[in-house]
């Protein structure tokens, strides 16, 4: 039996890229290979930290009006919800982004997605054949676009996965050109560079890339850590422009970023303690009743309680006394 074939031996294991995002988190190993607990925090979450929620919210909020008055299904389906339904996160969240889509508050981020499926295949050499004759327009702009400003994109350096260890995060890092880090953006007007800066610094301080077909992290690149590319390819728009993005400043950002978020998970196992204190005593439990009187009778009625259980003194002529004069305020003549 022990000469009979092993069909095992010389079959590995697959690479984990099908389930590289669970729960929102990389689940990747350390750089040793050995597990990460609890995995390891996106890039784009960590920058988040500077989001404007606020704004985003609002957003949100009229997404959801917008798809609600429009879809009777979405309207019904919310009127239906139980309490169990509507105090459930994984529920609120789903309901959410189908109103988002419904909406068309997601068109952005999908033509997002179409776009840089677009140019990864045009940096691996894929036929563009294919693609609608707007893709194929922004695609051949986008290579004049490298010509001009003389840059080169890196062989191989397209949409990996950078490790920080120092911020213990991992994002998807979408070129590399030159020695510069370049990020790929389709949104139709930049609000801040803030955040952008903050995810490309990280980029740049990689500590190594994540090869899927070996299933190991492996050297990244020695790139430029004081300026990163934006490649700007907006929705509708007739050119693809170049922003070159301080990253220096950035990686301040993303480090003051990583010290909220650790801020905010330690406050999480709790900073304030109950002071114990002596329980309240009858008399102070009485005059707190003779600041709530609503009339003369019902404080009448409370000395008289007071006294038949021996408790009257000073403290509570005080407190009757103030009842009194707040309510002869609210005496009319």
């Amino acid at each position: 039996m022990d000469d009979l074939s092993d069909p095992f031996a010389s079959v590995k294991d697959s690479a984990p890229d099908a389930r590289l995002i669970t729960g929102g988190r990389y689940r990747l190993p350390q750089r040793d290979g050995s597990p990460k607990p609890y995995g390891w925090m996106r890039v784009s979450n960590l920058v988040s930290a500077y989001a404007d929620q606020y704004a985003l919210r609002q957003w949100e909020q009229r997404q959801m009006m917008r798809a609600i008055r429009t879809s009777r299904e979405l309207y019904t389906e919310l009127l239906e919800a139980g309490e169990a339904e509507l105090d459930d996160p994984v529920w609120d969240e789903a309901f959410l982004e189908r109103c988002k889509r419904i909406a068309g508050g997601s068109a952005g981020a999908d033509h997002g997605n179409r776009r840089h499926d677009a140019v990864e295949g045009l940096h691996r050499g894929e036929d563009t054949a294919p693609y609608p004759s707007e893709t194929r327009r922004m695609l051949a702009l986008y290579q004049s676009t490298l010509a001009r400003h003389g840059l080169t994109p890196l062989p191989g350096m397209q949409e990996r996965r950078v490790l920080v260890e120092e911020l213990q995060v991992i994002g998807t890092l979408d070129n590399i050109v030159n020695d510069l880090v370049a990020d790929l953006k389709t949104q139709r007007r930049f609000w801040t560079f803030l955040e952008i800066g903050a995810q490309l610094a990280c980029y740049a301080h990689g500590d190594a890339m994540w090869d899927p077909a070996a299933g190991v992290w492996v050297d990244m690149p020695p790139v430029r850590q004081d300026v990163a590319l934006v490649l700007w390819m907006p929705r509708g728009g007739t050119t693809v422009d170049v922003f070159e993005v301080d990253i220096v400043a950035g990686w301040e950002t993303a480090k003051r970023a990583y010290e909220v978020v650790q801020d905010r998970s330690t406050a999480k196992r709790g900073r304030a303690w109950l002071r114990p204190a002596p329980p309240v005593t009858e008399t102070e439990r009485y005059a707190a009743m003779f600041a709530g009187v609503d009339s003369f009778r019902e404080g009448r009625l409370l000395v008289d309680e007071c006294k038949g259980k021996g408790l009257w003194s000073p403290v509570l002529a005080d407190a009757a006394e103030l009842a009194v004069a707040r309510l002869s305020k609210n005496v009319v003549g």
